[in-house]
């Protein structure tokens, strides 16, 4: 909608100048917070105008329309967007439950944040967050510590490296090695020899 700026008092003509100016070239925000004060800026100058002529409020009050539909079409256009969760969210007690539960029971299986996130009724983002608020590390270090947990439980048995490595979730034996390695400080095959020692020791 263009204006007609002709015949208007300067004043007024300056003010429905900057107003439509900013409506003009404003983007819908990821937030609502510089769309409400353009909005209120919009509709305060209408009903300034109201006293004068109706043209103008007319104008001021379609420019308003046009923002709220813009904010509107931009929401639409991304509807799965998370809204801002809080910097302190935790998860629930039944959510942590539910949590280490699906864990424990895939171990074996390849186990995704979303769906440990499904399992909570949360986003994936959200999730995340709140998981490393009350569990102090990651899903995936999580997961990770729980698979190594296992394998040490397993090297107790005469299971195979390579059995150990696909019930505990792993790739290949190789696989096992390398991250048993990194939190054990040790490799299955050392792991297991220790255990040997410890128990010949305590059976003398």
């Amino acid at each position: 909608m263009e204006m007609q700026l002709t015949g208007q008092p300067a004043a007024t003509s300056g003010i429905v100048t900057e107003i439509a100016s900013r409506a003009h070239t404003f983007e819908p925000p990821g937030t609502s917070t510089a769309t409400s004060v353009l909005l209120v800026e919009l509709l305060n100058s209408a009903q300034r105008a109201l006293s004068g002529k109706t043209g103008e409020a007319r104008h001021f009050i379609a420019k308003a329309a046009d923002l709220l539909n813009a904010e509107v079409a931009s929401r639409r256009a991304s509807p799965h967007q998370e809204p801002a969760e809080p910097a302190n969210a935790r998860l629930a007690p039944w959510q942590r439950r539910r949590v280490v539960d699906f864990v424990e029971a895939n171990l074996a299986e390849t186990i995704r944040v979303v769906d440990l996130a499904d399992v909570t009724r949360l986003g994936v983002r959200q999730f995340s967050r709140a998981f490393r608020s009350d569990f102090g590390e990651s899903p995936y270090a999580f997961v990770l510590r729980r698979r190594i947990e296992r394998a040490k439980k397993m090297l107790f048995t005469d299971d195979s490296l390579a059995h150990i490595a696909a019930r505990c979730g792993f790739a290949d034996q190789p696989h096992l090695t390398r991250l048993f390695r990194r939190i054990a400080r040790a490799s299955p095959a050392e792991w297991r020899r220790r255990l040997a020692e410890r128990i010949g020791n305590w059976a003398k």
